[in-house]
């Protein structure tokens, strides 16, 4: 077991990326805590082939863009996508938003997919 410490997330900013696994470690799945301040934009740039990420939306409500294709999520719910294009997280929203990210590369057993598939989580 290892444990990665506290590491708050950095604040203020419009978006804030914290890792939660030891940053020294070259794991095939990366997990990831992020905060996207209101009304803010965070445009990522492609992975390396093969990657996907899955994202679960902790608090408020965010807008993932991929392929120039905008995916409308709320508290609760997931989506799963292939990283290997530009893609962009959106909060429209008045108050932050909190999400969890899994990166997994394409040396593991990641499944490239070729546009984002929809989950919704109903609690």
């Amino acid at each position: 077991m290892i444990y990665v410490g506290p590491n708050p997330i950095p604040s203020p900013g419009r978006f804030a990326s914290r890792a939660l696994f030891p940053l020294n470690s070259r794991p095939t799945a990366e997990f990831y805590q992020l905060h996207i301040a209101a009304h803010s934009r965070e445009d990522a740039h492609p992975h390396q082939p093969g990657t996907r990420e899955n994202l679960v939306v902790a608090s408020s409500m965010l807008e993932l863009i991929g392929n120039s294709e905008p995916f409308h999520l709320n508290t609760g719910d997931a989506i799963v996508f292939g990283a290997v294009v530009p893609h962009s997280y959106v909060n429209p929203q008045k108050e932050p938003c909190t999400d969890s990210a899994q990166v997994k590369s394409a040396s593991g057993t990641a499944l490239a997919l070729p546009s984002p598939v929809m989950v919704t989580i109903h609690g």
